[in-house]
């Protein structure tokens, strides 16, 4: 029997988890079937200072929180970044899911190790500050200073934290069903008191959405009931999937995966679609953050997404990459305006680079057109740059709403294995 070397097997990425497992924010282009539920949570975690989500154990509220979610507001918070603060834009948010169970294991893990031991207070605050670093990554000296400065309780330290993202802050406390089941086993500093303060302060910078299981649901309002009067005023239930959820989380990320799949092992992707239906959205958030996440598994170097501000970047970094066994990516958003322009001296160097790549090729190419129409004049303008480029090494995938579908594009149909 013919043994594979466990050195050359690579991990298989799937669009689906195994068993039991959730979905994390780097699985959200797979995830479906929660919109509905996705669209009701984020509408009462924006507009309220504390919302309640409860549902059977195993039901999916993690994934949801994780991959809708969390996913949603960490794409908010890098389409803010940048803004300058004389601009009209929505304020910058931080995005902080805290699981509860993985917070008490590293509690213990440092019980057990003989470090200086936290209470769950200090835990929370920890995680809260990592978490709010990975979205404002610019400001990451300066929240060192506040995890390591002068001595700050719960309450002022989110309120500098806010501050310092010149936003919100949206804390997620997933498994709160934990909060009662190590009760007696950890300190939990003075959680609970500051938790109850933080929903009295007007105009408080602080969202929070505590996640726990229904048969739990009654151990929180007696918990905090007396503080906090309205604690089950704002909730939402998460129920099974419906017939049509399911078939949509079954079927939606098989389309996600062959487009992939395709931009990983053909020259072109080309990417269409009616206008408003978030295709630019789609290539510089979901795609690239997930190539982002998955780039050693993928065996991708890098991805670029060009923009009028870093293409001589972009060139600059393939040229010292070219040497590399790995492929790199690039996505093109709005390709139709590149091809009206022949001035711009960056540009023309990295359409170079693609013309002159060979036919075991590292670099692929991801183009987004507005619509049909502008593929004729796509392919006449790009066989300029790849003259031995035809329809079995190319495919065009049309956009709508949470749908990619192929569309056939010569005499086979695109086969991604």
């Amino acid at each position: 029997m013919n043994t594979i070397n466990e050195e050359q097997k690579q991990p298989e990425i799937t669009p689906y988890k195994e068993g039991l497992k959730s979905f994390e924010e780097k699985d959200a282009i797979f995830f479906f079937g929660r919109e509905k539920e996705q669209k009701e949570i984020l509408s009462h975690f924006k507009a309220s200072r504390l919302t309640v989500l409860y549902g059977d154990s195993g039901v999916g509220k993690t994934s949801l929180l994780q991959a809708g979610i969390v996913s949603y507001f960490k794409k908010l918070a890098r389409q803010n970044q940048n803004r300058n603060k004389t601009q009209n834009r929505s304020p910058r948010v931080a995005i902080s899911v805290l699981n509860l169970e993985h917070c008490y294991r590293q509690l213990a893990k440092n019980q057990q190790n003989n470090k200086p031991q936290q209470n769950l207070e200090e835990a929370l605050l920890y995680k809260i500050i990592e978490a709010v670093k990975e979205c404002n990554q610019e400001e990451s000296e300066t929240l060192d200073d506040l995890e390591n400065g002068p001595s700050l309780n719960f309450i002022e330290k989110l309120e500098a934290l806010a501050d310092k993202v010149e936003g919100e802050l949206f804390i997620i406390l997933d498994q709160f069903e934990e909060y009662f089941r190590q009760e007696n086993n950890y300190d939990k500093g003075n959680f609970k008191e500051n938790f109850t303060r933080c929903m009295e302060i007007y105009g408080f910078p602080v969202h929070f959405l505590i996640s726990i299981r229904s048969d739990q649901l009654y151990r929180l309002e007696k918990e905090f009931k007396e503080q906090i009067p309205t604690i089950l005023d704002n909730c939402v239930i998460l129920e099974s999937l419906t017939e049509e959820s399911a078939e949509k989380a079954i079927e939606k990320p098989i389309e996600r995966y062959d487009f992939i799949q395709h931009i990983i092992h053909y020259p072109l992707t080309i990417l269409s679609g009616k206008q408003y239906q978030g295709k630019s959205s789609f290539l510089e958030n979901d795609l690239m953050n997930y190539f982002n996440f998955n780039k050693d598994k993928l065996l991708i170097n890098e991805v670029y997404c060009v923009s009028d501000n870093n293409i001589k970047e972009i060139t600059t970094s393939l040229e010292q990459l070219n040497k590399e066994s790995k492929k790199s990516i690039i996505i093109f958003k709005d390709f139709y305006k590149y091809m009206n322009s022949d001035k711009n001296e960056h540009l023309n160097k990295l359409l170079e680079m693609i013309k002159n790549r060979k036919s075991q090729s590292k670099i692929n190419v991801v183009i987004e057109i507005q619509n049909k129409q502008q593929l004729e004049k796509l392919e006449e303008y790009y066989k300029k740059l790849e003259p031995k480029l035809n329809q079995e090494n190319q495919g065009y995938f049309e956009l709508s709403k949470n749908s990619i579908k192929y569309e056939k594009n010569g005499s086979d149909d695109f086969d991604p294995t």
